[in-house]
């Protein structure tokens, strides 16, 4: 998915806050900064993926999506020009499988960082 896709999905799950959304996505390996006071579509500040490196929009990232997303799901859609050619379609338990066969000698990395700061009125919310 390139950058500029990736953040418009980004844009998309947190326009609602603070108000709940079920679009709300969850994410993992990098970090992102929302803040409420922008308008919706302007709201993501900064993504930080955890080599420190930020999101470009022109690169391509891989990234995981169950059915419901992919499907459009909570308003979620991917126009032509996102996508790269490089779409495979997993199961949940086949990725799940090849991730630790891939991964099982390297270990895991450490995920006790912050995935998303929410920032309303020039603070931190809780």
């Amino acid at each position: 998915l390139r950058g500029s896709a990736l953040l418009a999905m980004l844009e998309h799950a947190y326009e609602r806050l603070p108000e709940p959304s079920g679009g709300f996505l969850q994410i993992s390996g990098f970090h992102v900064t929302v803040n409420t006071a922008l308008p919706p579509g302007q709201r993501v500040t900064a993504v930080v993926f955890e080599d420190g490196h930020s999101l470009e929009p022109e690169q391509v990232y891989t990234v995981v999506l169950n059915g419901f997303l992919v499907q459009g799901g909570d308003g979620f859609s991917r126009s032509p020009s996102s996508a790269t050619g490089d779409e495979e379609t997993l199961s949940v338990q086949d990725a799940v499988s090849r991730f630790i066969r891939d991964h099982a000698l390297s270990g895991f990395a450490d995920r006790s960082l912050p995935r998303i700061t929410v920032v309303e009125n020039g603070q931190e919310a809780p």
